[in-house]
């Protein structure tokens, strides 16, 4: 089962993992990513919000792009080339099945 994120009236946001979802306008794929503000001088402290990250053409850019964004913080946390290799197949893997659950709901299977 999917989640929707619904940001306001006009605009819901497909939820991909705990803190990326995607939308849409008339001419891109939006990805967004959760966030929590943290300024404590204003009203909406503590409170989460979704911020556009990336426009892209397609579905299949955005995910190219998430796998991007895991090589990344990956690359600071893991000690070998080969237990990279590892967690990136694995949150592959997570995200393509997250993908297919998305698409298929869209598609009413």
């Amino acid at each position: 089962k999917i989640s929707i994120w619904r940001v306001n009236m006009s605009k819901n946001i497909i939820k991909l993992s705990e803190d990326y979802g995607i939308g849409a306008d008339e001419f891109n794929v939006i990805l967004y990513q959760r966030k929590v503000n943290q300024r404590e001088d204003t009203k909406n402290f503590g409170k989460e919000y979704y911020s556009p990250i990336g426009y892209y053409n397609s579905i299949d850019v955005v995910v190219r792009a998430l796998i991007n964004k895991q090589i990344q913080i990956n690359l600071a946390e893991q000690t070998s080339l080969e237990s990279l290799k590892n967690s990136v197949e694995t949150y592959v893997n997570l995200l393509r099945d997250d993908v297919q659950l998305v698409v298929d709901s869209l598609k009413g299977d």
